[in-house]
């Protein structure tokens, strides 16, 4: 079963697909009437705007579907009713000059109206041609008159100066936006987003603030630096409606961040914090009330950061050695943070001496960091960095890419506000973990160990000055020869074998 539902200037015919008649064209007035938009139509009644749409013209009329006088604020109330019959009303601001249909429209232009002569309607349009006018969404385009267009809106509309720029609106409502006000004078912004130009502000309310952990809070509430940063990560160039996204819409804020708003079925989103109240208009933009921070990585702390990064091991390793202090108080910082799967490379003997020694672990935590911040540009080949353990980490340069020591790095200069993270795909080892220290603890080398032991080869695997690359088989591998004979294993008769050429011991380059 298919039902027909006509756009305005059609009907159906009995027996016929879609809307194939064609109505005579009427007035505005009368096609307003007909489109049963009957709480606009009330205002219009024994008004001289009323013979203004019948008799002028021509006219683009933005009429509000009948829903949307349910919300209206109480100022809109006042405003919509005329006083006197030649008064003034809202509903001038509804009205322009002309034949202005959807594909006269270019984003963010603005239109004169009829109320008082200059207050503009703002229009919008976003990419996939979504029309929106002071951030109503047009949901009924270009229906056509005699003497004009009709535009249905799904919001009563007000003019974007009517209550002042955004600060006036933000202020005006401290009980809500205190906190966010405190920032905007912090950051000594107030001036710029009043005067700059057209904006979107996404306004985090109070609720958003206590949500912060305390040093956090501390830090935007009263650091001019990082209070810029915050502003800065919450405020777009031009106009940015909720009325406008269908799905997604990303907007680049004045850091140079990029966030994503999306609908959703609950509501609106900037990346994943919930818009609790949408296009708020005002004289020179608009603001949507969020219930959380957008945190720029500016001020992110460096374990803030990690864990954005998803080093999860990295951090519960820290964590559990109580380690965590220095990423979240130092300065000036290089972290070289190895990634979850780096970890469980690891043989199982170092993961549970990491889990289970906090010694352990903070040799190699502190092996991990440089003093200073190392961007991917400042390293050059066989260029040492002393870390925190005052131990020395070799920078080489190779064809597909850096190296630390033998791990890559695979996303360099993650900046936050006390250092920069480089994520590295292996796990570096500290010297104090020699070659014959990382064999013993491994369960499943002892075998190799034994034969290590037996040749007298201990004293070259703990040369502090020498680098050697170890091929070590797994029990499982030597039970494969479970027939030869100790002394065909033996490491020194092998040596001498092959005119002491190394079959398990590499010389690193």
């Amino acid at each position: 079963f298919v039902r027909y539902q006509c756009c305005g200037g059609y009907n159906l015919v009995q027996g016929e697909q879609g809307c194939p008649a064609v109505r005579p064209l009427k007035n505005v007035r009368e096609t307003i009437k007909d489109l049963k938009l009957n709480e606009f139509s009330k205002l219009l009644t024994n008004t001289e705007l009323e013979r203004q749409l019948i008799d002028g013209g021509a006219y683009t009329v933005f009429v509000p579907e009948d829903e949307a006088f349910e919300d209206l604020t109480y100022d809109q109330k006042q405003r919509l009713f005329p006083w006197t019959y030649q008064a003034l009303s809202l509903v001038h601001y509804h009205i322009v000059h002309g034949w202005r249909n959807t594909s006269t429209f270019k984003e963010d232009i603005d239109i004169p109206t009829l109320y008082y002569g200059l207050k503009p309607v703002r229009i919008g349009r976003n990419p996939i041609g979504v029309y929106t006018v002071n951030c109503a969404r047009i949901i009924k385009p270009n229906i056509l008159a005699a003497n004009g267009i009709i535009h249905v809106i799904d919001k009563v509309m007000s003019p974007f100066d009517i209550l002042g720029n955004l600060t006036d609106v933000i202020m005006r409502d401290s009980s809500q936006f205190s906190n966010f006000i405190n920032v905007l004078y912090t950051a000594r912004m107030v001036t710029y987003l009043r005067d700059g130009g057209m904006f979107t502000i996404f306004a985090p309310n109070n609720y958003a603030f206590s949500r912060l952990p305390d040093n956090l809070r501390e830090r935007v509430l009263k650091d001019q630096r990082t209070a810029e940063a915050v502003v800065r990560h919450h405020v777009a160039d031009g106009i940015y409606c909720g009325e406008s996204v269908l799905v997604t819409s990303g907007l680049k804020t004045m850091d140079g961040s990029k966030v994503t708003f999306r609908c959703r079925k609950n509501g609106y989103y900037v990346d994943n914090v919930k818009v609790v109240s949408s296009d708020n208009v005002a004289g020179n933009g608009v603001f949507h009330t969020i219930d959380k921070l957008l945190i720029p990585r500016a001020v992110k702390t460096m374990d803030d950061l990690a864990r954005d990064l998803n080093l999860n091991k990295f951090l519960q390793l820290s964590h559990g050695a109580g380690l965590l202090d220095l990423l979240e108080s130092g300065s000036d910082l290089t972290l070289f943070a190895p990634t979850d799967e780096a970890f469980n490379a690891l043989p199982t003997s170092i993961q549970t001496a990491l889990a289970n020694e906090p010694v352990e672990m903070e040799q190699l935590f502190e092996y991990h960091i440089v003093k200073g911040k190392i961007t991917q540009d400042d390293m050059i080949g066989d260029k040492y960095l002393e870390t925190e353990s005052e131990k020395k980490m070799k920078i080489s340069v190779h064809r597909n890419g850096i190296l630390v020591n033998d791990a890559e790095i695979i996303t360099p200069n993650e900046e936050c506000s006390n250092g920069i993270i480089h994520v590295i795909d292996k796990v570096l080892i500290p010297p104090e973990y020699d070659l014959l220290t990382l064999i013993t603890r491994d369960k499943s080398l002892q075998t190799f160990l034994y034969h290590v032991e037996n040749s007298k080869l201990q004293s070259l695997l703990l040369k502090a000055d020498a680098h050697y690359t170890v091929f070590a088989p797994t029990e499982e591998a030597f039970s494969k020869k479970k027939n030869r004979t100790a002394k065909e294993l033996n490491f020194g008769f092998l040596m001498g074998a092959l005119g002491f050429s190394w079959r398990f011991f590499c010389k690193t380059c």
